[in-house]
């Protein structure tokens, strides 16, 4: 465990035994480094561990993959970490995805994401 990791640990032990609590959907340091972590792992299990429910990963049809990964479009320059919960801005274009009209997706630096319209958010990176 990281320096930080345990300092936040017993920062938050220390304030629950004073009889604190956190805000509703608070994260700590430590929560926020692991979540961080996991989301760069693309490890499903470990999100879910390690992350608030809104950042974990979707169930997502197998035909959805199946039809992105079989689609050819440009491959857009993309600056940044592309894991699952990054919101991509707005200049990045969308692509629809034929039957499911709750997911976009997007190619952006050699990796094909599935994507939340409504709040642009990946949920998936294949």
């Amino acid at each position: 465990m990281r320096k930080t990791n345990i300092l936040a640990a017993a920062t938050l032990s220390l304030a629950m035994a004073a009889g604190l609590s956190l805000p509703a959907g608070a994260q700590t340091v430590a929560d926020e480094a692991q979540c961080n972590e996991a989301k760069g792992s693309g490890d499903q299990n470990a999100i879910r561990q390690f992350c608030p429910v809104a950042d974990w990963p979707q169930t997502v049809e197998p035909e959805v993959q199946t039809w992105i990964m079989a689609q050819t479009a440009p491959d857009v320059a993309y600056e940044g970490e592309i894991v699952v919960g990054t919101a991509l801005p707005e200049t990045v274009q969308l692509i629809e995805v034929p039957e499911f009209n709750q997911y976009r997706w997007a190619y952006l630096g050699g990796k094909r994401v599935l994507v939340v319209p409504d709040t642009r958010t990946v949920i998936a990176v294949y």
